[in-house]
């Protein structure tokens, strides 16, 4: 599942990074593989989406969103 695709208030740990152009500014905001996540909101048309990583709130694009796959966590 892709980041992008995870409905508000549920966390996910993070899998893989599918483009490599992305994986770079995504590692210096400190999304990292296998670090748990948790979606805040979502922009009305879903652009951008706002998540909690280790006490920090990150804004992401949806395009950018679209490249991280995760796992939700129950």
């Amino acid at each position: 599942m892709q980041l992008h695709q995870v409905s508000i208030g549920k966390k996910a740990k993070i899998l893989e990074f599918q483009q490599r152009g992305v994986f770079l500014k995504l590692l210096e905001m400190g999304l990292l593989p296998n670090i748990t996540i948790e979606v805040l909101g979502k922009a009305p048309l879903g652009d951008p989406i706002y998540i909690s990583v280790q006490e920090t709130l990150i804004a992401l694009r949806k395009s950018e969103a679209q490249n991280i796959v995760v796992q939700i966590i129950e």
